[in-house]
């Protein structure tokens, strides 16, 4: 696939996702996301994770707050995302609802003087990942800034950490349109089922049904 193609498959699919959420009510998202908070707590990743980095839901993702709730509640050290030019940085927060400010995306997002988390220590690390299309192989489509690709690359050399996309059922297809920088995420939740890709290459998987 040259790299028009990829593009135009991307923006096709992100139309037709965007489309599909939008026409969820907000009682569905609210009970879909409620199953979804509960089988993320339920995986390994989660119990094995001294710091969570989260992120503040948009109209139509999967509704964060409770399972930000239960990061602090369980004694986790919990990072919210603050976009900026040169990718996303990652702010401590320690109570929920937290103190935010109005990104020039209109993202609620930590204040810039709130402490930042310094991702390159080994504590153990779950980056709970939005996105608008995932596969049962860990492929992720973003909304087209490359953010959450860059932060993956940036933790590749950094051992014990691991991402879980959350995404209603209706976001999984059979198989989203993926270049050479795209990262594959290492596990998918929905309010039906936790899929596990181990290597994050699709290459061995499982899956949880509920």
């Amino acid at each position: 696939m040259s790299t028009d193609q990829l593009r135009s498959a991307k923006a096709q699919l992100r139309r037709r996702m965007q489309a599909e959420l939008a026409r969820l009510s907000a009682a569905e998202i609210q009970h879909h996301s409620a199953d979804i908070t509960a089988a993320v707590q339920q995986t390994a990743a989660w119990h094995n994770a001294e710091i969570v980095l989260a992120f503040v839901s948009l109209r139509g993702e999967v509704a964060t707050a409770a399972l930000c709730r239960a990061t602090l509640d369980s004694g986790k050290l919990l990072g919210l995302p603050r976009v900026t030019a040169a990718g996303l940085v990652f702010h401590r927060v320690d109570s929920w609802p937290f103190s935010a400010v109005r990104s020039a995306y209109g993202i609620r997002e930590p204040a810039p003087d709130t402490p930042q988390i310094d991702l390159r220590g080994r504590t153990r690390l779950l980056v709970i990942t939005p996105g608008l299309a995932f596969d049962r192989h860990g492929g992720r489509l973003g909304r087209g800034g490359a953010y959450y690709d860059r932060l993956f690359s940036s933790l590749q050399s950094r051992p014990m950490w691991s991402s879980t996309a959350v995404g209603f059922e209706l976001q999984l297809v059979d198989e989203v349109p993926t270049g050479p920088t795209d990262r594959r995420v290492h596990a998918v939740v929905t309010e039906l089922q936790s899929l596990i890709i181990p290597d994050a290459d699709g290459s061995s998987q499982t899956a949880q049904t509920r």
